[in-house]
């Protein structure tokens, strides 16, 4: 797990060195154990690297790796799973290691197998390969989406990085923000390949390979998508054993590390049973916690009932809202936006598991997976509902059920009414990230907002559903959440923050292999009526608690809504209420003061608006205006140490 950098300048002219080392140096963070540095002013390439050692821990195994012939040159973040059988594979083939590392299995497949060597990969990577040979540059992410890729260029000038704020360190790129990529923030939630929060830089999309030529020719291409239509054909008795023999089997691969390792439990059905498994195949282990005061939102009790259950090492923290401590981390590390607000909870986790652990495994992925999430029952209940005659005039009911706060009873009939009668909606409605509608995000902006720049970030979600629309049942969202949703919020949340405090994060519910088995499962062993995640539940049964198979979904969510209302009211509405953004335009300042009055009054719940629209000001004075992040918290004390980060706009 590493931050890689590198710079191409097409005219062969050198690379500046001063430049790298300030990119690599905006990356220490994602790897402080060593750094490295290729120069090659024959060809006016340069590649830099943060190394935080997981695999083969001897200086031999740094990076920029070159391999034995001196052609081929490489920097890697992430792990190669599956090495150890490829390096016995390509030795096999006559080709020679000279170290133990996963980097230079990668360098010797490319050489074995060219541009198909991305296809015998199993693993989470983001990887720039430059072939002197050619001369060409490859940049490389995994399938899902785990490990970030960005690059822009400047005139004759190609860079790249492991995040937006190691481009913006060189000097040679701009802070001019992208509206279309804020607009998809605003409605998604995040801003999708290849659009970020910056106008000049991009981001490469998951399985997407990006090929640079000397003459500044790029093309880029996907080499990987995933089959929702084949299905096969077994019993669900037999489906059970595949599920705990796959997930067993991606859990085994991603207990390979040279350094300590634990695994977050949440206490809920995804993180048990990768505690669980992992358990079962090493000594005794670490697992790590968080919670909240606010008892609707705490899931401490099930993680101890695992915990004591599996005989782990178990560590709690319980998350307060002090924004002085967690908002500088989450300014810092979240430079291209995101909206969910679980990245707060995800970071103290990160946080408390660091002194005792460098890897740690998570449940990343199952309810994207298996079926996972309330919202997958609202849409089976509107797809039935939809079968009844006359059921286009159900949405006219909807406005009749009163507002409730969202996960609640009533909130989720109001939805199936809605879905039910509006079969647009049913194929959009599940996939916003949570955030607003484009309607709603319009009555939000102000005349500083460009025109035109809601509607393409809808269209992504448009493109999605269409490429769905042949599927049936739950495999609709399935094939959108993981394509959309997945690789631009929760890959996103989980990389920065555990890479924010020098932690790897592994997903085994995310191996490729099992993905691609699970989406020939039948989409009715997933959600079986309404029942989700229904082949998993029986699978697990005798290895994780029957209290945690039986118990309601909660998500991993902060109990923003009160703390707007009490310790961060201050804060909301003297940022948000009195902000850069209202008073330049960009945000009108009638319908956003509203939303904040209404929700501190408590006569309405905005809470996921609210802190898009927050975190969107906070950003903004950040990273386009380059405004102190002590400033902003009004000349706060640092926060505590372990989510301190280097401050992003450089000033001294």
């Amino acid at each position: 797990m590493c931050g890689i950098a590198g710079v191409w300048n097409f005219r062969k002219k050198p690379v500046d060195r001063t430049r790298l080392r300030r990119m690599t140096d905006s990356l220490s963070h994602r790897g402080p154990d060593a750094e490295g540095f290729h120069f090659d002013d024959r060809l006016g390439i340069g590649l830099g690297h943060r190394r935080l050692s997981i695999i083969d821990l001897t200086e031999q195994a740094n990076q920029p790796m070159c391999d034995a012939a001196g052609e081929l040159w490489i920097v890697f973040n992430g792990e190669i799973y599956n090495y150890v059988e490829l390096r016995e594979e390509l030795g096999a083939k006559g080709q020679v290691f000279r170290t133990q590392s996963d980097t230079e299995v990668i360098l010797a497949a490319y050489r074995e197998h060219g541009m198909d060597f991305l296809g015998r990969l199993r693993g989470m990577f983001a990887m720039a390969l430059f072939d002197t040979r050619r001369p060409r540059l490859i940049l490389a992410r995994d399938r899902i989406g785990k490990k970030p890729l960005y690059f822009a260029r400047s005139g004759d000038a190609f860079l790249f990085a492991s995040e937006p704020k190691a481009i913006l360190a060189s000097g040679l790129i701009g802070r001019s923000p992208d509206f279309e990529g804020l607009a998809q923030y605003l409605t998604l939630g995040f801003a999708a390949p290849p659009r970020t929060g910056f106008r000049e830089i991009r981001k490469l999309p998951p399985a997407g390979v990006m090929t640079i030529e000397a003459n500044g020719e790029s093309g880029v291409h996907t080499y990987w998508s995933l089959n929702f239509h084949e299905k096969e054909p077994h019993t669900t008795d037999e489906w059970e054993e595949i599920v705990r023999h796959e997930i067993r089997e991606a859990v085994r691969l991603r207990l390979r590390s040279d350094v300590p390792l634990g695994v977050f439990l949440s206490g809920g059905i995804d993180s048990s049973a990768v505690a669980a498994l992992a358990a079962d195949q090493t000594n005794r282990l670490r697992t790590f916690t968080v919670g909240f005061r606010e008892t609707e939102w705490d899931e401490r009790r099930y993680a101890r009932i695992v915990a004591e259950r599996l005989g782990t090492d178990h560590h709690e923290l319980v998350v307060e809202p002090k924004p002085l401590e967690i908002l500088p981390a989450v300014l810092n590390h979240y430079e291209d936006p995101i909206a969910d607000a679980s990245v707060i909870p995800t970071l103290y986790v990160a946080k408390i598991a660091r002194p005792e652990v460098t890897v740690v495994l998570n449940g990343d992925g199952g309810d994207e997976i298996f079926g996972g999430y309330r919202g997958y029952q609202v849409f089976h209940a509107a797809q039935w509902l939809r079968r009844v005659p006359g059921s286009a005039l159900l949405g006219h009911l909807a406005p009749l059920v009163p507002d409730a706060p969202r996960g609640s009873l009533p909130s989720r009939v109001k939805r199936v009414l809605e879905l039910a009668g509006d079969a647009h909606r049913m194929t959009l409605e599940r996939y916003s990230a949570g955030t607003m509608q484009p309607e709603d995000a319009a009555a939000l902006l102000g005349p500083a907002w460009p025109d035109s720049t809601l509607q393409p970030a809808w269209e992504i979600l448009e493109a999605a559903a269409d490429a769905s629309r042949p599927l049936r049942g739950v495999d609709r969202l399935l094939h959108q959440n993981l394509t959309v949703g997945l690789p631009g919020g929760l890959m996103v949340k989980m990389d920065r923050a555990s890479m924010a405090h020098s932690l790897e994060a592994r997903s085994p519910l995310l191996d490729h292999v099992l993905v691609e088995r699970l989406a020939r499962m039948p989409h009715n062993l997933k959600l079986h009526g309404l029942t989700t995640k229904y082949v998993l539940k029986r699978a697990l049964r005798g290895l994780v608690p029957d209290v945690i198979l039986r118990r309601s979904k909660m998500g991993f969510g902060v109990p923003l809504g009160a703390w707007f209302r009490g310790e961060l009211r201050p804060l909301l509405e003297r940022r948000l209420g009195e902000g850069r953004l209202i008073a330049g335009g960009v945000l009108a300042r009638a319908p956003v003061c509203g939303l904040i009055r209404e929700h501190v009054e408590g006569r309405a719940d905005h809470w996921p608006k609210l802190w898009t629209l927050l975190f969107l000001e906070l950003w903004w004075r950040t990273w386009v205006e380059q405004e102190r992040i002590e400033t902003l918290m009004d000349q706060a004390p640092a926060p505590h140490r372990g989510i301190e980060a280097t401050n992003p706009s450089g000033n001294p």
